[in-house]
């Protein structure tokens, strides 16, 4: 098990700061969220100010952004950082992506398929010099000329975890992503019963289990004046 601290302040000349911390307390990585600073902008100034604890974004808002736009983002932070990045990309919800991105909304799930698959044939085409050639029904990617390539980096696997709470979600990241973001924190029974068996179903899909699945958890601890926990939700 490793754990994570989120870290959220509301501007980004505070962010190196609380990621070196989280890194002296001896925490695995951090998450930030996409709040009031893009969280790749997050994870750059922590990356700089950082040498071991991993980086997550999540979540990284994924359909306002094009993701040629999020792979070059992504391939710059993993660089600089030493392969400590981690994508976390969530769909959001409706009235967020139509009344405050000013984006249509679209079914999130096929989409969302598509948006991780482009990542991948993006960045194989930089590291190992494939053909970029995508073609789906949401994005259509098939121009990359040297001036814009970045080339190859050491560390070319970027994990990619997805938010999900409802069952589709949940099957698509057990069928495509790396990693499990449950959103919002839920209740342990939802986690069991509605969660785990559509993550499992997805994975199988792809011929994978649960333990290639990194799942993650979100909790809320309360601390005695001692600094024991009396309890968690």
């Amino acid at each position: 098990m490793r754990v994570y601290l989120m870290v959220r302040p509301r501007l980004l000349k505070d962010f190196p700061e609380q990621a070196k911390r989280a890194e002296d307390l001896g925490y695995d990585g951090i998450t930030m969220l996409e709040l009031t600073v893009p969280p790749t902008l997050s994870a750059t100034a922590s990356a700089i100010n950082t040498s071991q604890i991993d980086l997550l974004t999540g979540i990284f808002v994924a359909f306002p952004r094009s993701p040629m736009a999020t792979a070059y983002d992504a391939w710059a932070i993993q660089s600089l950082s030493n392969g400590r990045f981690q994508l976390g990309l969530g769909a959001q919800t409706k009235s967020h992506l139509t009344r405050r991105w000013s984006i249509e909304q679209v079914p999130p799930v096929p989409r969302m398929r598509e948006y991780v698959e482009s990542l991948r044939a993006i960045w194989d085409c930089w590291q190992n010099g494939t053909r970029l050639a995508y073609e789906g029904d949401h994005y259509q990617f098939s121009l990359m000329i040297p001036y814009y390539n970045p080339g190859p980096i050491d560390h070319p696997h970027v994990p990619i975890y997805l938010a999900a709470i409802n069952k589709f979600m949940c099957r698509l990241t057990g069928e495509v992503a790396d990693g499990h973001i449950p959103g919002d924190p839920v209740t342990y029974k939802w986690f069991c019963e509605m969660m785990l068996p559509n993550l499992e179903i997805g994975a199988k899909r792809s011929g994978r289990t649960l333990k290639d699945i990194d799942l993650g958890g979100a909790w809320f601890y309360r601390l005695r004046e001692d600094g024991k926990r009396t309890g968690s939700g």
